[in-house]
């Protein structure tokens, strides 16, 4: 229920909030009217600069905690915070907006590395098995430069690994 008693009079309110507090069910009520949410909630929800933060207990509770004496004194506070200025949000923004582009591109080149790397895996574990039997192993031995891409394809690994830990580390850096 958004402000639910904006229109109501003494009596009205009255009637709601009974019929509120007679109610077998979870409500949210978004109100400012203090009088009405007393012994009504018992929780509140706080929506401040982009984050919630809960208090157990009924709205006292929340002002006591917040050593308010009454809304108008908590919509004083939050006037005198300093506010942003327009350029501030919008270079935020920008930089927002940046930095999940930079981390969707470092998710992709992720996302590549480690098919590589599973395909390489799987090429490698196919020629060690073939390696560990001693038909094959003198089959393949007798291959031109066999051994040579072997390393070549173990270095490849390595390189491919190395690459993906740094990858890895870069988008680590970005989501602090």
């Amino acid at each position: 229920m958004d402000e639910p008693t904006n229109h109501l009079d003494m009596m009205s309110k009255d009637i709601l909030k009974r019929a509120l507090k007679d109610y077998d069910g979870s409500l949210i009520v978004v109100s400012h009217d203090r009088d009405f949410l007393q012994g009504l909630t018992e929780k509140v929800y706080e929506f401040k600069n982009q984050n919630i933060k809960e208090y157990i207990g009924d709205i006292n509770t929340f002002l006591n905690k917040r050593e308010l004496a009454d809304f108008k004194q908590l919509e004083k506070s939050e006037k005198q915070e300093p506010k942003k200025d327009k350029k501030q949000e919008q270079l935020t923004y920008q930089q927002n907006k940046k930095k999940t582009r930079e981390k969707r591109k470092l998710q992709n080149r992720i996302s590549k590395l480690e098919k590589q790397i599973d395909a390489l895996e799987k090429q490698m574990k196919q020629l060690d098995k073939q390696l560990a039997d001693a038909n094959q192993f003198q089959k393949l031995s007798k291959e031109k430069d066999f051994f040579e891409k072997y390393e070549q394809n173990q270095q490849k690994l390595q390189q491919l690994v190395q690459y993906w830990e740094n990858t890895m580390a870069q988008l680590e850096r970005l989501k602090v």
